[in-house]
């Protein structure tokens, strides 16, 4: 690995460690996430260090936040009676992270967009 990687990695590693713990986040969650933004740099676009750092770290945090709440979903693709341990829930979420939330924003302009528009229910 180029140098540069290693310290964006070490540094969004540390940031998002620290920030994390500190708003209550699990541990083991952020570390499962850094871990799928990881992964997930492999099949993005190359990308410059300050862009690295910001998918690194919102991958952390998406997975943080949402992987607890992810976790009767995710449970629900897996074989009946297969346990499904919140860091597999954090590393799904950091993986998929930079794809969830384009779509999140998506549905939200969506909803927005039809809440300002006359209704064409006609009962």
């Amino acid at each position: 690995m180029h140098q540069s990687t290693d310290l964006t990695h070490a540094v969004t590693a540390t940031g998002v460690t620290v920030l994390g713990v500190a708003t209550g986040l699990s541990y083991d969650v952020l570390l499962a996430g850094f871990a799928g933004g990881l992964a997930s740099l492999s099949f993005i676009e190359p990308q410059g260090v300050w862009q690295r750092i910001w998918t690194l770290t919102t991958a952390t945090l998406v997975a943080g936040y949402t992987a607890p709440a992810a976790l009767p979903w995710i449970a629900s693709l897996s074989p009946e009676g297969a346990e499904v341990p919140v860091v597999f829930a954090g590393f799904t979420m950091g993986l998929f992270g930079q794809a969830i939330i384009p779509a999140i924003v998506h549905r939200i302009r969506q909803k927005i967009g039809q809440a300002g528009q006359p209704s064409t229910d006609k009962r």
